[in-house]
């Protein structure tokens, strides 16, 4: 028995004190029929019957009949065989004659060897049953015959015991020394192959290879090819050209293919080395040495159509790729070669089909596996630099394909930070094409799409959000300024895309995880405008006020956002359920737009003045309203909201006009009343004048452009433009535009309103006979229409207009000429 070698007697489960019963469990645990495992486990059942009962077997016979099963490839019947009829004798440890006994152990080990391979299997036990047999044997006196060294070393190799297998195949005596170099070739063939390559292992086999003066020359060729391709792994481009250049004049009697083998790898070398017209004429070489059918003629052509890319020729570099990947499909240069064309269709600019190129090569490569002809992360750089390239021509969708196909090269939670990065960089950018606006603005631009854009728009910001987020986490314990600043861009895109809940959490991250970060301070104000969003206003509130305190107080740093938060901690105020805060409220959109605050000219001066107006407006104070809405629209004409300005203020004169005519059912000297009756006029005459100019601007626009809201004021524009004519007593005026409002909306709610502002013009004017027409007109609408519909107060009808209509109704039943 070979030194080192007693030890795998001793690695059963459960430290049995009989290593050959515990390698006939694991066999008949691993083998895969389990009708000869029930067979097993009863004959084990009646072992001292069969041993007890039955004169003494022809222990010969039997094992002869097993090698006879073997040499009929029938290991299964073999192995069991031996079990039922030999193995009660090695269990009970007597009646076998020694000879017999350790024959046993030879052919079960063979038989199980032959029979993994047959199966092509390699499981563990089995490898372990293999080499105990053999080891037992030996342990007997056997001496192993070469074939069967080779076994139990090719068994080492299983299982990674590669010091010993190395020894065993040294016992291969130099007749069967193609044994010997079949595993060699295996073991060199493993080590190259895993995850972490054993280059050093590798080239200190080889070399101990290549110094024997008897090695085969399609061995040495062999050796010399893996010895040059770890140096090309390595880099040392150089020290491959040398050797190979030193060792082919040393063959003896080469044959052509071998020879164009090792020319393969001088012109693979001269490639790295850019030394473009050796590696050409090497590779052209090794074409014409190789014959037809040789698999490595497609790594050749591989290299030449490298060489054509290389110098710019991606024509014939392309019908390179395209031979190879026609022809060589089985060929270690198919996958390269579907790079290879990815990164072609991309130089010609037919991004498509560069992409069903990378698209085809990342399943394969799901299928096939990586290897060291093409490693994850030469396809991965590829794959990246056509992000680059389609950033730097802002074709993003395109950018943003080829980053996802790098994605799927890795299990989800191996996603590298690159590609993370370049997925979300791809989805921002997408995001802001669809907007077209600074970022300052995108809010703004968001509200201004059309609703698919829209939503396009906050899908890819949310996107980006997401891997901003994953970016971060790749580096929250190593790199704490990317960390600080994808978490940053995370919650910045939560936030723009509407996804306020996640945008609260990474704020809240980015508070407690980068502290002292300059752009805390933003965070907290970004925090507000977050709760305030979700309607979590008395949390904002506590945001915005306490960066003013801050302020108040001398904290350094504060200055711009406690200043930006003026406003929107006023219409937090004026957003919650407490009242008592409205006032206060008030005083801060005062300060805003006073100067006190330094405002003036800035986007929150801006804000401001349009916040201070519109809490004017809803709280019924016109006068003011009407104020500071003509100092917004004449100091912001360009701005984007300038039409919902104007109809605010029109529909401001047009509510203090009903409020000044309530002050006219008062008692009032004469000539107040004559100065509030022309002011209610006025401001009538201006409300209409205004309404037509919101109208008509409205209806200037793309209508699939307006949105919801826009929608709103361009339908209560018509319908307010007939109550202005209406109240001013204008009663064909006003029916002109009811009609008008009519036929505009027929199916909307409001054209009730116009219909029924009609019966109450004709009645107005006297003419009954057109008003109960207009009339059944309106209660045949009415009665089509469900309750539910005039729930929504946007409607341009209020209880006013339901009791003007009653009233008109009533008159026009007392009205006792039909004909009037």
């Amino acid at each position: 028995m070979g030194d080192g070698d007693e030890d795998i007697l001793n690695t059963s489960g459960g430290g049995s004190a009989d290593p050959v019963a515990a390698v006939r469990e694991g066999w008949r645990v691993s083998w895969q029929a389990p009708a000869f495992l029930l067979a097993t486990a009863l004959l084990l059942a009646g072992l001292g019957y069969v041993i007890a009962t039955r004169p003494s077997p022809d222990f010969g016979g039997y094992l002869d009949r097993a090698e006879q099963l073997i040499g009929y490839e029938r290991y299964e019947d073999s192995i069991q065989l031996m079990n039922q009829r030999i193995f009660p004798y090695i269990q009970a440890g007597s009646g076998l004659p020694q000879t017999h006994r350790t024959r046993y152990h030879r052919l079960l080990a063979r038989a199980i060897y032959l029979g993994q391979r047959k199966l092509a299997v390699n499981d563990e036990r089995n490898n372990l049953a293999i080499i105990r047999e053999y080891l037992e044997a030996e342990r007997q006196g056997a001496a192993l015959s070469p074939r069967e060294q080779y076994q139990l070393a090719d068994s080492y190799v299983s299982r990674g015991q590669w010091e010993r297998a190395l020894r065993r195949a040294g016992m291969v005596p130099q007749a069967s020394r193609d044994l010997r170099d079949r595993l060699h070739q295996r073991v060199v063939g493993i080590w190259l192959g895993s995850r972490t390559p054993r280059y050093a292992e590798v080239l200190e086999l080889l070399a101990s290879l290549l110094a024997d003066p008897n090695l085969p020359a399609d061995v040495r060729v062999w050796a010399l090819e893996r010895q040059a391709e770890v140096r090309l792994a390595q880099g040392d481009y150089d020290e491959a050209i040398t050797r190979l250049l030193r060792a082919v004049p040393r063959l003896q009697d080469p044959e052509p293919a071998q020879l164009g083998l090792l020319h393969l790898m001088l012109g693979r070398a001269y490639y790295h080395t850019d030394a473009v017209e050796e590696a050409a004429r090497r590779l052209d070489q090794a074409l014409r040495l190789m014959p037809e059918g040789e698999m490595r003629r497609g790594v050749a052509k591989l290299y030449q159509a490298r060489l054509r890319e290389r110098a710019g020729d991606y024509v014939e570099a392309r019908d390179l790729y395209s031979e190879i990947v026609d022809r060589f499909v089985n060929s270690t240069a198919y996958l390269p070669a579907l790079m290879g064309l990815g990164q072609i269709d991309a130089a010609m600019r037919d991004v498509p089909l560069s992409l069903q190129h990378y698209g085809k090569l990342v399943y394969e490569l799901g299928v096939r596996g990586f290897s060291p002809e093409l490693r994850r992360s030469v396809v991965t750089d590829s794959l990246l630099a056509r992000v680059r390239e389609q950033f730097s021509i802002k074709e993003y969708e395109a950018a943003l394909s080829y980053a996802a196909l790098a994605r799927d090269l890795y299990e989800q939670d191996q996603v590298p930070a690159e590609i993370i990065e370049g997925l979300a960089q791809s989805h921002r950018a997408m995001a802001e094409q669809l907007m077209g606006a600074e970022q300052d603005r995108q809010f703004e631009t968001l509200r201004d799409l059309d609703a698919a854009s829209r939503a396009e728009a906050q899908r890819h910001m949310i996107r980006a959000a997401m891997y901003y987020r994953m970016h971060a986490d790749k580096f929250v314990l190593t790199d704490n300024d990317r960390y600080a600043d994808s978490l940053w861009e995370a919650a910045r895109h939560f936030d723009r895309g509407g996804d306020q809940e996640e945008a609260i959490a990474a704020y809240q991250a980015f508070a407690v995880g980068v502290p002292g970060d300059p752009r805390q301070v933003e965070a907290r104000y970004r925090l507000g405008q977050s709760y305030r969003a979700i309607g979590d206003h008395a949390a904002a509130a506590a945001r915005y006020g306490s960066l003013i305190e801050d302020m108040q107080s001398g904290v350094a740093d504060v200055g711009p956002w406690a200043i930006r938060s003026y406003v929107p901690l006023a219409q937090a105020y004026l957003s919650d359920a407490d009242g008592e805060n409205d006032a206060e409220a008030e005083k801060l959109l005062l300060a805003a737009v006073s100067g006190q605050i330094g405002l003036t000219g800035t986007p929150e001066f801006h804000d401001a003045l349009i916040a201070l107006a519109a809490m004017y407006y809803t709280s019924a104070r016109y006068a003011p309203a009407i104020e500071r809405y003509r100092e917004a629209i004449a100091r912001f004409p360009g701005d984007p909201e300038i039409e919902a300005l104007r109809f605010h203020l029109a529909d401001s004169h047009r509510l203090i006009a009903d409020q000044i005519e309530d002050e006219l059912r008062g008692e009032m000297p004469e000539n107040e009343r004559r100065d509030l009756e022309q002011r209610v006029v006025d401001h009538r005459a201006a409300a209409l004048a205004m309404f037509e100019e919101v109208r008509n601007a409205f209806e200037d626009r793309d209508s699939r452009r307006l949105g919801s809201t826009a929608e709103i004021y361009l339908r209560n524009s018509y319908f307010y433009m007939g109550d202005c004519a209406f109240d001013l007593g204008e009663f064909d005026t006003a029916i002109r535009h009811y009609d008008t409002a009519k036929d505009r909306y027929p199916d909307d709610p409001a054209s009730l309103v116009a219909m029924v502002q009609i019966v109450n013009a004709y009645v107005e004017m006297g003419d009954y006979r057109r008003a109960r027409t207009a009339n059944e007109r309106a209660r045949t609408r009415f009665l089509a229409m469900p309750d539910s519909v005039w729930d929504d107060p946007a409607l341009p009808m209020g209880r006013d207009d339901w009791e003007r209509w009653l009233e008109s109704s009533s008159l026009l039943y007392e009205v006792a000429d039909p004909n009037r």
